[in-house]
């Protein structure tokens, strides 16, 4: 027999209060008749202390009634009684670390499924009176470890909510901090029985990160609990599985040129117990790079060399693949990032005719003092030069370079041959080249580099069309763009960015990064867009510049990609087109132009990360944007508390701090996060368009008057020109997508406040209005249960932003499956209170445990009842002596 409140054995003490009592005896005399009270000397009596106790049969009934309530309070109960099936705690442990992704069986499921199985098969065994809990081992909670469910009777909810869990990539090591947060759920429970049941595949490094604080919550619940506390470790993997992964890989050198060699380092494991003959492929997108076939030796390292080239001009990742099945799939691919050495190179070639000699009598230009040239003397070609590194003019002596570029200008009647050397080709007012100058320049764009055309007063359209807009089977375009004659605009015309702001314009949208209302226009040459090109601004409702990689017949997307960009601008630099070169604005304009065009806009580095890592990114490129968004690998974007898209704010430098990526694959980062909503205003008009996502929230909080719409052209609304006066109630939010139990899904458009509250658990239900009738979605349907995980947006479209990517690989130390030995287990646990059980036999532990609390109350009311008839009794007997 065992009690399940042993601290009540104190009240035992108790005990000597009856007995106190019963000591205390009032001395009684006989009545004597006497003829005067007045005779009787006054005599005062108290209580006294008695030789023995008085009422001896009552005082023992009480002293059982004091000791009957003393047991049932310790609540006594024997664990091998015939009849009955006491309440008892159970708490299942499911391990949701990577290597549980290893197959259980050939053909079948993972160990991951047989666990969740196993897990709601466990849960369901439990009796009407139990206590079940969950906790999801290498979730992404605190220490590695989420309780899913706390102890709770509805054995049902928890089992739904167990089939729903999934892997996550957080980390291993935290088997035993899921034990101890068990402990702490099992604290102070007064259940006949608590037991843990810790669902994982035992391999070697289960037990890592076993240290004092999980030492500390065993060691506290075994002595409340005593024997009552139970460990089983349920063994999912059948047997020694064989395994072979990458541990690591790294590539040489750190930066690459175009086309360069490079060699890919990786690190590949054995884990099995044989040889293993393993694939090692290289592959950049879809095209395999190299491959080798090495054999491994049983439970060792190998190091695997792979050369490699790179033709793409961006940054991008490569991708390191194990082409022999195993065990575990999970570890059989990483990703390393592609860091491309850029150069600027930009060679002008300037076809604008030589100046007229001077008139006689007048000084040649070598004898004109440098310091008395007027600006409006120099040629554009000349500015543009200047623009695009200023030091080389400040240098006494040759030709210094700044951002890591070199430019270099040259006539076009001096162009004979040209080489590679250059990856930007200016051409400015140039008409025409000789025929072998086009066939390579051309050949230099199918290769990667890029053509800047600008069309000043001195070029022939008729030549130009016929040179550099023609193409064929053996030719390609080299001006995206039909250019055509200059027309005049209105005095005072200015840039443009248009609806969907171009990456190039991005940083102009903050004043302090330059202010395009200073630029002024006389007149533009109009542009006929060729197919695929892209308006980078706008100058009077024309095309001010235009641009799109080159066009190759019979090229694929990616072959696309690897090509330049030809770019054109409607308007020269001299003064008698516009006042650009006299802004603060024009530098920093060329700057980025020129850089987009070359690729160097677009070549932001690719970063790499272990799952669960928190990563520093430098997210500067991003500004002006407040803050930057995270789309997960499927596409979704990332998620914050409160259910909306979670938006990283930037710091002062530009950088934040990326956690929370738990999924392996690539992340992609953009500028602020936006969706796509729909205003009704007060004058009955509807306003469509991205917006965002912080702003939207501010808005239906009621913390801001304005909210920016981008319709046609950006615009700002205020509070009171919202139909009713708030925001709140005129707002609603399209592109919303609710994942639904089952696998359907319900998609549409929300009211923001209804959208709000369902996000954030204020309300059980959510109306979506689609194309047919509108849908009300309760709480309950929603897959998962709750609104904030089943809930997603769809990206507006013109929403596209500039990007950088991430590439999470699986954290190390998955691919080991050496199992892990009893002896590491009684090291760590002790010697007793724990098993391990294969998971086809493992089950809830029979208990004919019983209670016997409800047999002390019998025996506590029928001495109560008897103590209660005796003190009667005496009662009686003294008042009857007394009469007499």
């Amino acid at each position: 027999m065992t009690f399940l409140f042993p601290a009540m054995f104190a009240g035992l003490a108790a005990l000597l209060v009856p007995v106190v009592l019963h000591l205390i005896a009032r001395q009684r005399f006989p009545i004597q008749p006497i003829p005067n009270l007045r005779l009787i000397q006054s005599e005062r009596r108290t209580n006294a202390y008695a030789v023995r106790p008085v009422d001896l049969v009552q005082l023992l009934l009480r002293l059982v009634v004091v000791a009957a309530v003393v047991f049932a309070v310790l609540r006594p109960a024997t664990l091998n009684s015939p009849v009955g099936r006491p309440a008892r705690n159970i708490v299942v442990v499911l391990d949701c670390s990577p290597s549980m992704l290893m197959s259980a069986r050939e053909g079948g499921g993972s160990l991951f499924d047989d666990g969740r199985k196993l897990a709601a098969e466990l849960i369901a065994a439990a009796g009407e009176h139990d206590q079940v809990a969950c906790i999801l081992a290498g979730s992404a909670g605190k220490d590695g470890s989420a309780i899913l469910t706390p102890l709770t009777g509805e054995a049902a909810e928890a089992g739904r909510l167990v089939e729903a869990a999934q892997i996550s990539y957080a980390g291993r090591g935290s088997i035993p901090q899921a034990i101890a947060q068990a402990c702490r759920l099992l604290a102070g429970r007064r259940e006949i029985l608590s037991e843990v049941y810790v669902l994982s595949d035992m391999r070697a490094n289960v037990l890592d990160g076993w240290g004092d604080e999980s030492r500390s919550a065993l060691d506290a619940a075994r002595r409340g609990l005593g024997d009552r506390l139970r460990l089983h470790f349920v063994d999912l993997a059948p047997g020694q599985p064989a395994n072979v992964g990458i541990l690591d890989a790294r590539l040489t050198p750190g930066r690459i040129g175009t086309g360069a060699d490079a060699h890919l380092a990786a690190t590949v494991r054995n884990a099995s117990d044989d040889e293993q003959e393993v694939s090692v492929n290289l592959a950049v997108g879809q095209t395999s790079k190299a491959r080798r076939v090495v054999k491994i030796p049983p439970r060792t390292d190998a190091i695997v060399d792979l050369p490699a080239s790179f033709d793409t001009p961006d940054n991008s990742f490569c991708r390191l693949e194990l082409g022999t099945p195993d065990a575990l799939s999970v570890d059989n691919s990483f990703s390393v990032p592609v860091r491309m050495d850029r150069r600027f190179d930009v060679l002008i070639i300037d076809g604008t005719p030589p100046a007229a000699p001077p008139a006689a009598g007048q000084p040649r230009a070598a004898e004109i003092p440098e310091q008395a040239s007027e600006p409006q003397g120099l040629s554009g070609a000349r500015v543009l030069e200047f623009a695009l590194n200023p030091a080389q003019f400040a240098a006494s002596v040759g030709r210094a370079s700044t951002r890591n570029s070199t430019v270099r200008s040259i006539s076009a009647g001096a162009v004979r041959t040209m080489t590679a050397s250059s990856n930007l080709f200016v051409l400015y007012n140039v008409s025409s080249l000789p025929r072998q100058t086009l066939d390579d320049l051309q050949t230099f764009v199918k290769n990667g580099s890029s053509v800047l055309i600008i069309p000043g007063d001195d070029v022939s359209l008729l030549d130009l069309r016929s040179a550099f807009c023609g193409g064929g089977e053996k030719s390609i375009a080299l001006c995206p763009a039909e250019v055509q004659d200059a027309v005049p605009v209105e005095p005072g015309t200015r840039i443009s960015v248009g609806d969907v702001v171009h990456p190039v314009m991005e940083p102009f949208l903050d004043l302090h990064k330059g202010d395009l209302g200073a630029i002024q226009f006389a007149k533009v040459r109009k542009l006929v867009p060729a197919p695929g090109a892209t308006v980078v601004f706008t100058v009077g409702g024309l095309p001010g510049a235009l641009e799109m990689h080159a066009a190759v017949p019979g090229d694929t997307p990616e072959q696309q990609r690897r090509r330049g960009r030809i770019c054109v601008l409607a308007f020269g630099l001299e003064p008698g087109w516009s006042n650009v070169a006299r802004t603060r604005v024009f530098v920093p304009l060329m700057w980025r132009l020129c850089d987009h065009v070359a690729g160097r806009l677009n070549a932001l580095p690719v970063d790499a990360a272990r799952a669960g890592e928190r990563l520093v990114l430098d997210c500067s490129d991003f500004v002006p944007s407040p803050g930057v968004a995270v789309l997960k690998p499927d596409g979704s974007p990332l998620k914050g508390p409160g259910g909306w898209p979670l938006e990283l704010p930037l710091s002062e430098s530009g950088s934040t701090v990326l956690a929370g990526l738990d999924e392996v694959g690539t992340y992609r980062v953009t500028g602020q996060g936006q969706v796509s909503v729909e205003l009704k205003l007060a004058d009955g008009r509807t306003v469509s368009g991205p917006a965002f996502t912080a702003a939207v929230r501010e808005a239906i909080a009621g913390r801001t008057w304005t909210l920016g719409i981008r319709s046609g052209e950006a615009a700002a609304f205020n509070r009171s020109e919202a139909d009713g006066g708030s925001f709140a109630k005129a707002l609603r939010v399209q592109g919303v997508s609710v994942a639904l139990v089952g696998g359907s899904t319900a998609a549409g458009t929300a009211d923001a406040a209804a959208l709000d509250d369902a996000l954030a658990g204020r309300s059980g239900e959510l109306a979506i209005a689609g194309n047919g009738p509108v849908r009300r979605v309760l709480r309950e349907e929603a897959r998962g249960g709750s609104f904030a995980d089943a809930l997603s947006f769809t990206e507006p479209p013109g929403a596209a932003r500039r990007s950088r990517y991430v590439c999470v690989n699986p954290p190390a130390g998955e691919t080991e499956t050496a199992r892990l030995p009893d002896e590491a287990l009684q090291s760590a646990l002790g010697g007793s209170g724990w098993d391990v059980v294969a998971g086809s036999k493992a089950a809830l532990t029979p208990s004919s445990a019983r209670e016997l609390w409800y047999i002390i109350a019998v025996g506590l009311m029928l001495a109560y009842f008897a103590e209660g008839a005796v003190g009667h009794w005496f009662s009686y007997r003294r008042e009857s002596t007394r009469v007499q």
